[in-house]
């Protein structure tokens, strides 16, 4: 897993985003989820549906070839 640099996790906060890592487990807030950032996590349809509030997913990479878009 590759971490977010530094500059990018203080500006997220600095927007008011509250983080939390895929690492740390799946966060037991997850119907307030309105972003993801991923690297390489296949984001398949019953991720997608824990996650109502889903706004928006940034992927860091190109392609999309692991999100389930259907």
């Amino acid at each position: 897993m590759q971490p977010l640099q530094e500059i990018a996790v203080d500006w997220l906060k600095a927007q008011g985003a509250v983080l939390s890592s895929y690492d740390d487990g799946f966060p037991t807030d997850a119907d307030e989820v309105e972003a993801l950032i991923y690297y390489s996590v296949h984001i398949d349809k019953p991720l997608l549906d824990r996650l109502p509030a889903l706004r928006v997913i940034g992927k860091r990479g190109a392609g999309v070839d692991t999100v389930d878009l259907a």
